[in-house]
Parts: C-alpha cells; structure tokens; sequence
C-alpha cells in the first residue's frame, strides 16, 4: 500500500508525538504558533501506511495576500521513526499530490534542525545543500569542555576578567538590545568580507515572533555585560524537549574587541548542560569560501556538522506554473560564472516579472 497523508485536527499531543519521532523543534506547536498569523496558519500532517503512522511533518499554510494561491512552507524536512528513503520518498510524493488536491501552489521544505535527514529526492522538488553545527551535550561535562579549543577558552577567561559578565533573561530590555546589537554584527561580518549579511534570515522571524516565545517560555537569551553593567552582547535561542537552538546573536564592537562571542557560547554551553539539555544547535554555515574562518570558529567549539538539503517545488499549479521556466532560468544564473553586472542584469529582469514569488 502507498503512503497516505493525514491532516491533523487536534494538536494538543502533538508535541509529544513530534518527540517520539525525533522531529525539529521547528516543527513544534510553540514555535508555529509564535509565527503564526492571518496569513500564516498552523498546519499537521502524519502519513500512514499499513494503518501505521509512520513520519510526521508541521509547518505553515501561507497566503500569498493579494497575489493568487497558497503555498505549504515547512522549516524542516519530514520526521520519520523509519530509516528508510523509500519511506521518505513516498512520503513527499504523498504531500505533493495532497498539494495538488487541496488548491497550494508550491510546497517548501528548509532544514533547520533536520538532525533525521535522508537523502531522497524527487524529481519535482530542488534541492539545495545546507550545513548546520551542533554541540553534543549528552555527555560528560569535562569532555564538553575539552571540546572547546583552548584558545577559545583562554577568550573566555579573558573577557571575564576584563570584567564582562554573563546572565540569562526573558525580558524584552534584552531583547530590543538585542535587536539593536544586530545591525553592529552586520557591519562587523561585511568589513571581514563575509559578503552581504541579513540579520535575521529565518523565515517570518521579527521582533514580535521572539516576544511571544520568551512570553510562553520557550525561548530565552544569554547577555554579556561589561563593567559598566552595559549589554555589549546578546543570543536568542528557543528550546523544546531539552533541545536548544541559536537563532540571533548580535555583538557590540567593543564585544568583538572582548571575545565576547567565545564567553557567550562557552558560558551559554556550560548553562545548558547543567540544565539537563542534550544538545544546542549554533547555527548554519552559509555557503561559500569566504565563510571558511566561520567554519573553523564553529568546529573551535566542539560543534559537530549535519548536513542536510532545502527543498521545494516550483509552483504546481496553473495560474502560476509559466513562472517555472523563469525560475528554472533564475537558478541557472546563480550556477554559472558570468561577470555579476550581466548577472545582476537578468536577475533583476527575471525578479520584476517572478515579483517576489520564488522567495522562501
């Protein structure tokens, strides 16, 4: 029998059925909740086969405003107890035709925190490769420890010193100093020659998504202060079910010139771990050569790589799918090598008549 996909009604267990599975906290109902709007509806799926449910999925229902359609968007890829692509493989299929069925025009899947990825991919959906880094705290303390290079430890003694000191906090203070401490890390990335930078990248993610979190508690920040009792340096992480993930850290410059981003990391390590959490996920390695001192940072902290793929349809149903030739041709341009002013010609033709309509 093929897979079938279900629409799940009732979402009360569904966090404790998403733990049994392994799913990504971003599948979670905290989360999907939090950036939850009009336009932006919650949305579950499980797939059966043989009667059995066999993976699960949540994400967004999202309109496209005055534009025609909706589209599903997931933050991770499918959740499934059974280690098997077959399974994958039908499961997708399974949800593309629910697509189909139920008037969306495209289905999207990202891969933050997709620990249970599996490559097995279909012709209708592109894939993109994604690397993410996480820090195993399921063991002993002085191993997590030792994990960390002792140059970022002797940073983090540093700071300490110097009399930088690190908190925790829920309140909001923090969190619009947060805010404010991001367009300093941007500047700080752009002059290192990380290339063009977003503060915040994920998805849907804005100020008022991060206070509904800290108000339900299922996210919290790690500040440093100087001597002073000045924030110099702040991360946002959400956590469910003993999982931690970082999604915004924004650093001062005089926190750069004190290694703040090494004491925040160690000390925010060592906060979780005597909190009983089994792991905290820092964060993607965007693509490219210029992100290779990004890389080593990451891997100076004992962080562990998952590497696993985005994917998504082109849009599946008409009014929309002329678009997909212009699309396919959009991600050609960014595959050759051809100077970027004749690039950045055909790219901005092709966005004026996609209109935004390939984004996530």
């Amino acid at each position: 029998m093929p897979v079938t996909v279900q629409k799940v009604n009732n979402s009360v267990s569904w966090d404790k059925k998403l733990g049994e599975f392994n799913g990504s906290l971003f599948m979670s109902g905290s989360w999907l909740n939090a950036v939850s709007s009009r336009e932006r509806i919650p949305i579950f799926f499980s797939f059966i086969l043989d009667g059995e449910t066999v993976a699960l999925v949540g994400g967004l229902e999202v309109l496209y405003g005055k534009r025609p359609g909706k589209f599903l968007f997931f933050y991770s890829g499918i959740a499934s107890q059974r280690n098997n692509e077959v399974v994958y493989r039908e499961c997708k299929m399974a949800l593309h035709d629910y697509a189909v069925d139920n008037g969306f025009y495209r289905v999207i899947f990202k891969s933050y925190d997709y620990t249970g990825y599996i490559p097995a991919g279909l012709d209708q959906f592109n894939q993109y490769r994604r690397k993410e880094y996480y820090i195993n705290l399921a063991g002993d303390q002085q191993a997590i420890v030792k994990g960390f290079a002792p140059d970022v430890r002797r940073r983090a003694r540093k700071a300490a010193r110097e009399g930088v000191g690190f908190g925790t906090s829920c309140s909001k203070e923090v969190l619009y100093k947060l805010f404010e401490l991001l367009d300093s890390t941007k500047k700080t990335r752009e002059i290192k020659g990380y290339g063009s930078y977003r503060s915040v990248g994920m998805p849907f993610l804005d100020r008022n998504v991060c206070e509904k979190l800290l108000e339900s508690k299922h996210a919290r920040m790690f500040y440093a202060k100087d001597k002073n009792g000045r924030i110099i340096g702040a991360q946002l992480f959400i956590d469910h079910m003993g999982k931690a993930y970082g999604i915004l850290m924004g650093i001062s410059s005089e926190g750069y010139r004190k290694s703040v981003p090494s004491l925040l990391l160690y000390e925010g390590t060592m906060s979780l771990k005597s909190d009983n959490y089994d792991y905290y996920n820092i964060g993607a390695l965007p693509a490219g050569k210029k992100n290779s001192g990004l890389k080593r940072f990451k891997e100076s902290l004992g962080a562990v790589m998952i590497e696993s793929s985005e994917e998504a349809t082109d849009f599946i149903l008409p009014s929309l799918t002329y678009l997909n030739p212009l699309m396919k041709f959009k991600r050609f341009l960014f595959r050759i090598r051809i100077p970027w002013r004749l690039k950045k010609l055909f790219l901005m033709a092709t966005d004026t008549i996609i209109r935004g309509r390939d984004h996530y």
